[in-house]
């Protein structure tokens, strides 16, 4: 295994589409119930089919041990 010497944070936009298993008595049932989040209660997650439209909007350098965002000055020297 390759050993990384930087962790980064990519936060990004995109148009995906999912599909989820819902217990329903309907059609109409299973819409409703996927509305109110339902569909997590009875532990179905999401599953992502798909993804366009992707853009990214920051990509910062976040700490190897906490994950969280690395401060840094205006010149880009960690602080």
């Amino acid at each position: 295994m390759e050993i990384m010497s930087k962790k980064y944070e990519i936060s990004y936009t995109s148009d995906i589409w999912e599909t989820v298993i819902i217990e329903a008595d309907s059609k109409e049932d299973a819409e409703k119930l996927f509305g109110e989040g339902e569909h997590y209660e009875q532990g179905h997650d999401p599953i992502e089919q798909g993804k366009e439209n992707l853009k990214i909007e920051s990509v910062e350098e976040v700490d190897p041990d906490t994950e969280r965002p690395i401060k840094k000055d205006k010149l880009g020297m960690p602080r």
